[in-house]
């Protein structure tokens, strides 16, 4: 990655190179992950950097739907835990106290699923897919290439 590029800070940031040849045509697939309000900059760059660009496309992903879901079931979930506890308070005997400690136990782990999907949600939301396709003919020191761009955005 050239040094005037965005540089990955997080775990979240990375990219990948897989050069393959086909037919006496060189090429590479670089993807990397650049902050999503870095998007543009980091095309730009990548534009500059390009000798001849055939394509380039962006392409986005709302998740306003699925992220308010999950926060409904969240929600709910968290309602239910509350009554339980409450039910469980109340609870004369063994039997009682065990059927609602596995229907605590079940609503914890549906709690920690869906708090690990929000978290997974927000994490891609801020960041930018970029995925690049280098090509180069044999024996050629020019490169081409095409530049595709991927965005979530949450909210």
């Amino acid at each position: 990655v050239p040094p005037d590029m965005p540089q990955p800070r997080t775990p979240f940031e990375d990219s990948r190179a897989q050069p393959s040849g086909v037919s006496g045509v060189m090429q590479a697939n670089v993807t990397m992950r650049v902050p999503a309000e870095r998007r543009v900059q980091a095309t730009e760059r990548l534009r500059q950097l390009a000798l001849d660009v055939r394509g380039e496309s962006l392409s986005g992903q709302d998740i306003t739907q699925e992220f308010s879901d999950l926060s409904a079931r969240l929600r709910n979930l968290e309602a239910a835990e509350t009554r339980l506890m409450a039910i469980m308070e109340g609870a004369a005997t063994t039997i009682d106290v065990l059927a609602v400690y596995r229907e605590l136990v079940t609503i914890r782990e549906q709690l920690e699923i869906i708090r690990g999907q929000k978290q997974y949600l927000e994490q891609s939301a801020k960041m930018s897919l970029i995925s690049v396709e280098l090509l180069a003919s044999a024996g050629a020191q020019t490169g081409r290439g095409r530049v595709h761009t991927s965005c979530t955005s949450p909210r």
